[in-house]
């Protein structure tokens, strides 16, 4: 479990407790190509970064977005991975709390196309967070459960979100609590209840 602390304003300043990955486009050390950011360094030493070999995918560097502050722009099939052999962040578990908090600014056409913005696991079990249709989703499952527990979900909450706007978005897994809530800007629009144990798992983030 993270306790996070997000100030928007000029500069982003989080406080975290716990954390396992920090990943923002002013990052020390990050890697820019003529094809795009190839590197993110991560700021907490649990993992080495987030990386995309393939400079068709690979997101744009935007010097000054939201708040001042640089951004990593997304569009079609643009991504950046995690290494798939973390035990802190996915391939060790059973899990049973996450916390993944994201900075975002939708695009103006956000009511037509579907873009991921987090995706940890596989069919088997996993959380995820995705825009589709002008909504702001997030999932957790484990369809199959595993030797540490039973099968439970998949749970899916949701909510409006509008194109050309920030949003700090937070995705809370919380076994102990059997609970999936989700906060835009803070304020709690959605959970699910009867969440289990998180099983890991060696696909990339």
């Amino acid at each position: 479990h993270v306790d996070v602390t997000l100030k928007v304003g000029k500069h982003l300043e989080p406080t975290l407790d716990g954390l396992v990955a920090l990943l923002t486009a002013d990052a020390p050390g990050i890697t820019v190509t003529k094809t795009g950011v190839s590197f993110i360094p991560n700021q907490t030493d649990s993992v080495i970064g987030a990386a995309q070999r393939s400079g068709r995918r690979r997101p744009t560097l935007l010097e000054s977005s939201i708040n001042g502050n640089p951004t990593l722009a997304f569009s079609g099939r643009q991504s950046l991975c995690l290494p798939t052999k973390c035990e802190a962040l996915s391939s060790g578990g059973p899990y049973t709390q996450k916390t993944v908090c994201l900075l975002v600014r939708t695009s103006e056409d956000v009511g037509k196309k579907r873009q991921v913005l987090y995706d940890q696991g596989d069919t088997k079990a996993g959380l995820n967070v995705y825009l589709d249709k002008g909504k702001l989703y997030m999932g957790a499952w484990s369809t199959r459960g595993s030797k540490d527990g039973d099968a439970w979900g998949p749970f899916h909450i949701s909510t409006e979100v509008d194109g050309n706007q920030v949003y700090a978005v937070l995705l809370e897994f919380d076994q102990t609590g059997k609970s999936l809530r989700g906060y835009l800007n803070g304020e709690l629009f959605g959970e699910s209840v009867g969440v289990g144990l998180l099983p890991g798992s060696r696909e990339a983030i």
